[in-house]
């Protein structure tokens, strides 16, 4: 945790000086955001994927046997799809600026739903 002299505080910043007196800081600094190892972020992942590829086969088998067509079968796969790229996109965009993040999955979402739109 990083020390002001000038404030008498400790603040838990990456910053290199004081956010009320911009004071420069002492001390090491010490990371704000909870640290995620990418092996656990990789697992999770796997996981994630795993599982939505079971869930795309198991409501494709069933479309098609009550149907003898896929035709419920893309939504689920788009929907899926989608998921997964926002959730890969969350894990990956851990220590980055919240509002940027935000911003891109906003962004994301729309781009997701032109497509969305396009396939139906």
């Amino acid at each position: 945790m990083k020390y002001c002299n000038k404030c008498d505080c400790n603040i838990n910043t990456n910053e290199k000086y004081c956010p009320l007196c911009q004071a420069k800081l002492e001390g090491k600094s010490n990371s704000v955001y909870p640290t995620l190892s990418g092996r656990r972020i990789d697992f999770i992942l796997r996981i994630i994927l795993f599982f939505s590829i079971v869930a795309i086969f198991l409501c494709g088998y069933i479309d098609y046997m009550v149907n003898n067509q896929f035709t419920y079968s893309i939504f689920v796969l788009l929907g899926v799809v989608t998921f997964y790229i926002l959730i890969r996109y969350i894990f990956k965009s851990v220590h980055k600026d919240l509002l940027s993040v935000l911003y891109n999955i906003m962004l994301m979402i729309i781009v997701l739903l032109f497509i969305w739109f396009w396939f139906t």
